[in-house]
């Protein structure tokens, strides 16, 4: 979630960076030791000058001169810290935030930058414990709520996130942030109602907040509501153009509505822009040629396919990818060509039955028997009590001629699922190749009983 949200965050650091100056100014002038001397208050304001413009090192090394002068100055200790913690040095940060809660442990500003630190290193217990702190001495401090509903979000404690936002709220119940947290930890506790209501709170007290309508739209999508979620989902776009996850939700949407050929044109617009928006996004060129795919534009979807293999996703989505290519390829009639991808699939998922079953096909297609045996046989070995599994190896088996091994495997299909027509036809074949037509005819009538219009495929 990015736009107004980190605007808003910005905002608030701004802000609490300018509260921490002017009160490390007072924590300064009331250290344990007086600060009396001249030099030492050209050497405050040089580390406060310093530290203004982030040039942290220059600081530290001014506060460290007072230091040498006053061990035990609280506000040079927690310059230090506000310093170590700018230049990601978490540890030194906690040392110097721990030293100054022990020579201030009233000053609840310490307490919210001790957590900051522990969250940036990723101690969330100890930073839940400083947080706690932090609102004991300052029971009105919105932002270590905040901080504090965080650190329980990261934990996966949402009933206690959702309890500190409930604290905002009521602290502050004019202002949107709270809700939309709430409506977030509610999200996560699958609480469908709870989280709408604090949603659209927020978005009544804030209708440009991009993110809310998003998270909106995502609760509607998880439980099914499309029409309402494309809504949300238009309005997210509408409010931040560059949001490339709402541009891709909004497509799963529309896809997953398949009611009419506009929701298919739409579907492609959203996923063209999401990868104008973000290129090197692998997810949204496997969308856009699953759905190529699904409307029978093969080469299109091949097109799509092999940019998202050619960004090199992790390798389950990899694998999805050569499977669905070889998809692409088979129904253009290249079946060469569709045997590579599969045979790629299986390399990076060996156990993957299907690619081994698509591949086996792919073989037969091109009259390459010898080979679509080795991969039926495959498929029966991962999966032997799969009726389609014994079945494609027994047809593969009937066409080289092997017709002992093909009516042990169709019989073995039949035992699985008796109902497969196509099997009993070909059994019945296999039987008559063997010169017995009695049980050729027999399983013949039954596969017709079946299924009638196989009638069109039996010579008469």
């Amino acid at each position: 979630m990015k736009t107004q949200r980190n605007t808003w965050k910005k905002h608030t650091f701004y802000c609490v960076v300018t509260l921490i100056i002017l009160t490390a100014v007072s924590i300064l002038n009331t250290a344990v030791f007086s600060a009396d001397d001249t030099n030492i208050d050209i050497l405050i304001e040089e580390s406060i000058s310093y530290l203004r413009f982030g040039q942290y090192e220059m600081g530290i090394k001014t506060l460290e001169e007072i230091l040498k002068v006053y061990p035990e100055h609280a506000g040079a200790i927690f310059y230090i810290g506000q310093a170590n913690y700018s230049l990601d040095r978490h540890e030194e940060a906690i040392s110097a935030f721990k030293k100054t809660i022990r020579l201030r442990p009233d000053f609840p500003e310490v307490h919210l930058n001790l957590a900051k630190a522990y969250k940036s290193a990723g101690q969330y217990i100890d930073a839940e414990k400083a947080l706690k702190k932090e609102v004991e001495l300052s029971t009105d401090n919105s932002e270590a709520l905040v901080s504090l509903g965080e650190v329980y979000t990261i934990q996966k404690k949402y009933e206690e996130a959702a309890e500190v936002y409930e604290q905002i709220i009521k602290l502050h119940p004019d202002q949107w942030e709270g809700y939309f947290l709430l409506g977030s930890s509610y999200f996560f506790l699958e609480n469908f109602l709870k989280s709408e209501n604090a949603i659209k709170s927020a978005i009544r007290l804030n209708p440009d907040f991009a993110d809310a309508h998003y998270i909106l739209g995502t609760l509607y999508q998880t439980f099914g509501m499309y029409t309402k979620a494309i809504k949300a989902f238009e309005k997210t776009v509408q409010l931040a153009p560059d949001n490339d996850n709402a541009r891709n939700s909004l497509a799963d949407c529309y896809e997953a509505q398949k009611n009419n050929n506009f929701a298919n044109d739409a579907t492609i617009k959203d996923y063209k822009q999401a990868i104008i928006l973000q290129p090197d996004n692998a997810e949204s060129h496997f969308k856009l040629g699953s759905l190529y795919l699904k409307m029978e534009n093969f080469k299109k979807a091949a097109d799509s396919l092999q940019k998202a293999a050619n960004l090199k996703p992790d390798n389950a989505s990899l694998t999805e990818i050569y499977y669905l290519l070889g998809h692409a390829y088979r129904d253009q009639g290249l079946f060469n060509k569709a045997a590579e991808y599969y045979k790629e699939a299986i390399k990076l998922k060996p156990d993957f039955a299907e690619a081994h079953r698509h591949l086996g096909a792919a073989y037969v297609f091109s009259e390459q028997y010898p080979k679509a045996l080795a991969a039926f046989e495959q498929v029966v070995r991962l999966k032997p009590d799969s009726a389609e599994a014994n079945y494609d190896l027994g047809v593969a088996y009937f066409t080289t001629g092997q017709i002992e091994k093909s009516i042990t495997l169709l019989k073995k299909a039949l035992e699985i699922d008796r109902w497969h027509a196509v099997a009993h036809y070909y059994l019945g074949l296999a039987y008559s190749e063997q010169g017995d037509e009695k049980k050729a005819l027999a399983e013949i009538n039954e596969a017709l009983r079946l299924s009638p219009e196989l009638a069109e495929i039996i010579p008469k």
